[in-house]
């Protein structure tokens, strides 16, 4: 049984993706979400995860830096992500 989520966002352009959680990392009390393009996983998309289930974006790019050096920190190895 595959456990995988997909999550489908719609971009500005109206053109819709989708992205698989693979991680959720814990940084300064906040939970967020890392992702990967279900058709091509070369980027990295990280989210804020919100209390009722749902992912915004990040416009802090301190946060955005700081969640990515720890995810890639815990599981850069195991995604082959060099920081």
């Amino acid at each position: 049984m595959d456990n995988s989520i997909i999550v489908r966002f719609t971009a500005d352009d109206g053109e819709e993706f989708e992205l698989e959680v693979v991680q959720t990392v814990e940084y300064e009390d906040e939970f967020y979400a890392i992702m990967l393009p279900v058709d091509d996983g070369a980027e990295v998309f990280i989210m804020h995860e919100e209390e009722d289930g749902t992912y915004s974006t990040i416009e802090d790019e301190d946060i955005l830096e700081g969640v990515f050096a720890l995810f890639v920190e815990t599981y850069g190895e195991m995604y082959g992500i060099e920081g």
